[in-house]
């Protein structure tokens, strides 16, 4: 991640609640800020909003999201409240957010989406809030939890920050520009049946 391109002293973290890898993640964000010349913790404001899947709950159509609870609507209702309670946008500030998914993620697991799909997910997330608040700056990234396997000695944790055009030139090469769930479910593969 370049930090230069946004104030990682002052951001909305919205991920997935997994009490293993939210902690990874909070440190991540706390070094980034503290990397600031000028920063110091005391004076910094990363706003952190969880629930099971993260940024996968703000994509209306997600197989995370209960319709039935509108969740996607309370938690994009609660991102916004967050933005106002802590000043995000105070002097026209431009807000900032980091979308997180995460892998392994019992959310996602629970609906079989792959790590492609949930950055697919999250792209959409991206686009719903970018359509709502143009001004926002949103990121975009996956927390992965590389197990200690395969030649690993230890368990690692890892922040990579990903692009939305990149990855979508990248799926309209790989997948003709759909989204592989939807691929997936048309033709009644596994990881579309949920």
């Amino acid at each position: 991640m370049d930090e230069k391109k946004f104030n990682p002293t002052r951001l909305a973290i919205v991920a997935c609640s997994d009490g293993q890898r939210l902690p990874e993640i909070t440190t991540f964000h706390q070094r980034l800020a503290e990397s600031q010349i000028s920063a110091r913790l005391d004076s910094c404001c990363i706003h952190i909003l969880a629930l099971n899947g993260g940024g996968l709950l703000l994509a209306e159509e997600s197989p995370v999201v209960n319709p039935n609870l509108r969740e996607d609507r309370v938690f994009h209702q609660h991102l916004c409240d967050a933005i106002r309670i802590k000043g995000l946008d105070a002097n026209g500030e431009r807000p900032t957010i980091v979308l997180y998914t995460h892998m392994p993620c019992g959310a996602a697991a629970l609906h079989n989406l792959d790590p492609v799909e949930q950055m697919e997910w999250l792209t959409l997330a991206k686009d719903r809030l970018k359509f709502a608040h143009p001004n926002w700056q949103i990121l975009l990234c996956v927390h992965v939890h590389y197990q200690a396997t395969n030649g690993r000695k230890e368990e690692k944790p890892r922040t990579y920050h990903f692009s939305r055009k990149h990855l979508r030139a990248w799926l309209a090469d790989s997948y003709g520009g759909t989204l592989v769930h939807d691929t997936r479910r048309n033709y009644n593969l596994a990881a579309a049946r949920s």
